[in-house]
């Protein structure tokens, strides 16, 4: 049934829009029991962290069942669907002030809480301080689940793509907060295609390709935001071992610095065939990569 059906008085059309409207909601009315309501912040523990005060516009659908008394509640509640709209400022735990987001909902299942939201892309472009990386599209996720006093506590962050040397990744941010509360995250990237995953010459942005090292596959790249300042990683194989590329800039200056720590022992002979100390195996490897600089290694 159509809200603007003939058969719905002035008032009750009305009603209904007026809920439709503050909702985000164009659907036809379907079959079953439908509400439309405001509701009221009291003391509801799914909403306290969210920072709300003002009334919330609800709408949804629930099953005739919702009113058999005889039911159990988890049957009672079986089938329930309901949508509210949540104001532009709510509060988003853990999230880094640049973040806005918009047409955020709270969705209600006899099953789960969630919540969808527009994010604005050039807040979330902020986030990502890498050479080279262009965030293409952002969305919201938050999860919600127990603590052991029953309490909901949500999970933030966002999923989305970016572009980095003309390579599609999927990436996710989780956001936290610290030990002095102030908010940190962690963002993981991954290649959208496995025939072009991301490379050492990727994350060292600008610097001189390494011939033999720079077009080396990585795994995932990750940056971290802390309240002691970025830092941007990635996991490889080099020569059989495992290693970790870490991208350093230095004061004053963007171009990067980058460091491979390698895992483990390494024959000598293969970072360098022929050398004169053939024969000899290197261990806690790191080899500093410096812009207008040959490699150092420490060893």
């Amino acid at each position: 049934m159509l809200p603007t059906d003939e058969s719905i008085s002035d008032q009750l059309q009305t009603n209904i829009q007026t809920v439709q409207a503050r909702v985000g909601s164009t659907d036809p009315i379907g079959s079953g029991i439908t509400i439309m309501a405001d509701l009221a912040i009291t003391t509801s523990a799914a909403l306290t962290d969210l920072g709300l005060s003002e009334d919330l516009p609800l709408m949804g659908t629930i099953k005739r069942s919702a009113f058999d008394t005889a039911l159990t509640s988890a049957q009672r509640l079986a089938g329930m669907s309901l949508k509210l709209a949540l104001p532009s400022s709510f509060n988003i735990p853990g999230a880094p002030k640049e973040l806005a987001v918009s047409d955020a909902k709270l969705i209600v299942s006899d099953t789960s809480l969630s919540i969808s939201a527009s994010v604005d892309l050039e807040g979330a472009k902020k986030l990502f301080s890498f050479e080279g990386l262009s965030v293409t599209r952002a969305d919201l996720t938050a999860t919600s689940s127990k603590d052991p006093e029953g309490k909901t506590a949500w999970t933030f962050g966002l999923k989305g793509t970016a572009e980095l040397k003309e390579k599609t990744l999927q990436y996710t941010v989780a956001f936290s907060k610290g030990a002095d509360q102030k908010t940190e995250y962690a963002v993981k990237l991954l290649a959208d295609d496995i025939t072009k995953p991301l490379t050492v010459a990727d994350v060292m942005g600008s610097a001189e390709p390494i011939p033999g090292l720079s077009d080396l596959g990585l795994t995932a790249l990750i940056l971290n935001k802390t309240d002691k300042g970025a830092t941007q990683s990635a996991t490889l194989t080099y020569q059989g071992k495992s290693a970790t590329i870490e991208v350093l800039r230095k004061q004053g200056d963007n171009s990067p610095v980058v460091a491979l720590s390698i895992d483990g022992a390494l024959d000598f002979a293969k970072l360098i065939p022929g050398n004169a100390l053939d024969g000899g195996s290197l261990t806690n490897l790191t080899m500093l990569i410096v812009p207008g600089a040959d490699v150092v290694a420490d060893g």
